[in-house]
């Protein structure tokens, strides 16, 4: 409930991830639920993971995405996205 609430009064647009049936794996926006293989980030900060660009198996949990800061008026960004929960795949 507390979740719910939070999000509520968050002025921010928020998406369901729901991926294609048989999506390909992205370590940014999705976890893998059998957790084998661990993201790691290069020296960069860029993201990686041994499953990137493969092919999953089936989507276990959707994923939330958040667009917006939370801000109104002129400190609005719109174009800022945080991914709230990634999805849970099997890949």
């Amino acid at each position: 409930m507390t979740l719910s609430l939070t999000l509520l009064s968050q002025p921010a647009r928020f998406h369901i991830l729901d991926p294609k049936p048989t999506p390909i794996f992205d370590c940014r926006t999705m976890d893998d639920v059998l957790q084998e293989h661990e993201t790691k980030y290069s020296s960069t900060g860029r993201p990686e993971n041994p499953l990137q660009g493969r092919q999953c198996s089936a989507v276990v949990f959707p994923g939330v995405e958040k667009w917006g800061n939370g801000q109104l008026g002129a400190e609005a960004e719109w174009e800022s996205l945080i991914v709230v929960v990634k999805a849970r795949v099997l890949v």
